[in-house]
């Protein structure tokens, strides 16, 4: 394959698409939606936990805070310091106070109607205080208990920080589905779109099927990870803004790397198909026609991916499982698994190579076929009306 005229190619696909005012607002979107999904999470929080306000006589605001912070999943707490008890009192009973820590002696007193947060923050003090007065060996016991890897704890309702990985890995998947799908779709297009104008013609006599195809991926390539990167760099400037915590522990830097690994090996996948699909049309008309198989693909990945969402278990699950090794459903799929605590490391290198290799498949059927079909313009229905006719022709001649 003649590289220098591929990255000609590359280049002029490049150049062409990426002077289009549509480009750059689908550019402007996708920024949008990055902004969104750092800043949404701090709302969602802030919405799901509201700041939670108390007072305090005598009572130091330091240690609430402290023991607060270690119960996970609240908002944050505000204590406001009351000089006197008379007034705290006065604050709790006339509606602007919930109500207020006292001290007296070595015991410490909740004053008010406390609310869920409160009254989980009493308890943990309360844990605290029976720890502090129970004997050594007992200590212990109970410290050993806590630790005692047996011991399963099951969560009731869905944290926030699970909440916001979910919409997280969800939110990448649909990037990963749009990506695949609107580029396989462009790159189809463009060549249904030089075969009908003839432009195939001149572009075949001066270089290979295979250098064609190659740089048509390369520079469509280069506008859709283009895209990512821009997408990226404004969510990394949103978070530097920010500082949004919840974002930072919902996606590890792997989880990211998997996503960038996927959405190469998926837009290779389903370009080079529908590169190759798309050279069986003679016009733009016939273009959905042609690439309807593999759209159904791309359809049936997204919806496994939300089925992967709602965390099943059992046969659904192990079908999913199974559905991320099927090539070009791996792609999505594979991803859209994070939610069930994705791949072992073993089964991801085994499926990362199967797909490579399908990717490789792909690039040579796809050669074979731009080859056959580029410079054949007749019609995809023209055999089944061909087959229709002659079978009508054949009746009127036996009714004569």
């Amino acid at each position: 394959m003649d590289w220098q005229k591929t990255l000609i190619v590359a280049r002029r696909e490049f150049s062409e698409r990426a002077t289009k005012p549509a480009y750059w607002i689908t550019t402007l979107l996708g920024v949008l939606v990055m902004v969104a999904l750092i800043f949404g999470p701090t709302v969602i929080h802030q919405l799901s936990h509201p700041a939670v306000v108390v007072g305090s006589v005598g009572v130091p605001t330091a240690p609430l805070q402290a023991v607060y912070h270690q119960i996970p999943h609240h908002g944050p707490l505000k204590v406001r310091v009351e000089p006197t008890l008379a007034t705290a009192t006065h604050l709790v009973k006339s509606g602007h106070l919930q109500g207020f820590f006292s001290q007296r002696g070595s015991r410490l007193y909740y004053y008010g109607s406390p609310s869920a947060s409160v009254d989980t923050l009493i308890g943990e003090l309360n844990r605290l205080a029976l720890l502090h007065h129970l004997g050594p060996q007992m200590l212990q016991t109970v410290l050993n208990a806590e630790t005692d890897s047996s011991v399963v704890v099951v969560a009731m309702a869905p944290t926030t920080a699970f909440i916001v990985r979910s919409i997280s890995i969800y939110a990448l998947g649909l990037v990963l589905f749009m990506l695949v799908l609107m580029y396989g779709v462009l790159i189809g297009m463009s060549v249904v779109e030089e075969k009908e104008t003839r432009h195939a013609e001149m572009l075949l006599a001066r270089i290979s099927p295979t250098a064609l195809l190659s740089g048509k991926i390369l520079g469509f390539g280069g506008l859709a990870f283009l895209q990512l990167a821009v997408w990226a760099l404004a969510a990394a400037l949103a978070y530097l803004l920010h500082g949004n915590h919840l974002l930072l522990h919902a996606l590890s830097m792997g989880d990211l790397g998997l996503f960038a690994l996927w959405a190469i090996i998926g837009f290779g996948q389903y370009a080079t198909i529908f590169a190759a699909l798309a050279s069986r049309a003679s016009r733009t008309s016939e273009m959905n026609q042609a690439t309807m198989p593999v759209s159904l693909v791309v359809m049936v990945g997204y919806f496994g991916s939300i089925l992967a969402t709602t965390h099943p278990v059992g046969i659904l699950a192990a079908i999913l499982h199974i559905m991320a090794f099927v090539p070009f459903l791996a792609p999505i799929m594979a991803f859209a698994l994070l939610q069930l605590g994705g791949l072992s490391w073993w089964l991801l290198l085994v499926d990362v190579l199967f797909q490579l290799a399908v990717l490789w498949w792909a690039l040579n059927y796809a050669s074979r076929l731009f080859q056959r079909h580029l410079l054949n313009y007749q019609p995809l229905t023209t055999h089944r009306k061909g087959r229709r006719l002659g079978f009508h022709g054949m009746r009127r001649k036996s009714s004569l």
